[in-house]
């Protein structure tokens, strides 16, 4: 899971085009420790210093999963975007997108 995490993590940082240290200095985690969670060389970290990075990035502990569920770039995209909607929309936006389904 750890290794999965930093993955992610990595991926996400470069999207948005953050440098290690600025993703460290906004989630308050030293530069070392957020380079060695993204190379996989932690074999445990604690769930506030996660969440504090996936904060930074405007993330959650399920976009993790989620991203390992799918192995495509656009269904955890849609459930990040759904998740920010508010409920109204995101009713009317997953009728449409059942809809389509049919």
């Amino acid at each position: 899971m750890i290794k999965l995490a930093g993955n992610f993590i990595r991926m996400k940082r470069q999207e948005i085009g953050l440098t290690i240290e600025e993703l460290a200095e906004k989630a308050d985690v030293s530069a070392s420790y957020l380079a060695r969670l993204e190379r996989g060389q932690l074999d445990d970290t604690s769930t506030k210093k996660l969440e504090a990075i996936l904060t930074a990035l405007d993330l959650d502990l399920t976009d993790i999963l989620i991203s390992n569920e799918f192995n495509d770039v656009y269904t955890p995209e849609v459930v990040a975007r759904l998740r920010k909607m508010d409920t109204e929309k995101r009713v009317q936006v997953a009728k449409a997108i059942l809809e389509l389904l049919k």
